[in-house]
């Protein structure tokens, strides 16, 4: 059987995008509320569950900068637990981003910075890119 590569429709990517810059300048709150509003368009599907763990990796780094360790733990099991799933359906990637490589980087959380994970986790992702505002 062939590993699967998923996409997420056109009309969320815009959310999703802005999600990973916001998670990027280390802003997980509102990079979980812009993913959320994504979330919310999709029908229930492999997709809306990779959205929803995206979600939860929002959640497990304002978790830890609030210095919650218990819940953060918990949180991120939940999300390691919820993408192993994506293994026994065989599907590899979801929009460009290696579902392996996702969960190698939710293992050592903890010990990375928010730019390293943004730019490894979300640089392979096929999203707009948005251009900076040259408006101070």
């Amino acid at each position: 059987m062939t590993s699967r590569h998923l996409s997420l429709p056109d009309d969320v990517q815009n959310t999703m995008a802005e999600g990973f810059r916001l998670f990027e300048l280390g802003r997980f709150w509102e990079s979980h509320e812009a993913w959320e509003s994504g979330w919310n368009e999709l029908a229930r599907s492999h997709q809306k569950i990779f959205v929803q763990s995206l979600i939860q990796i929002a959640a497990c780094m304002v978790l830890l900068q609030d210095g919650r360790t218990n819940g953060f733990n918990r949180k991120r099991q939940q999300v390691q637990q919820k993408l192993a799933g994506f293994e026994q359906v065989d599907i590899a990637s979801i929009h460009g981003i290696a579902l392996d490589t996702l969960i190698q980087i939710i293992s050592e959380l903890e010990t990375l910075t928010p730019t390293w994970v943004a730019t490894q986790l979300f640089r392979s992702a096929s999203f707009p890119k948005k251009e900076p505002s040259s408006h101070a």
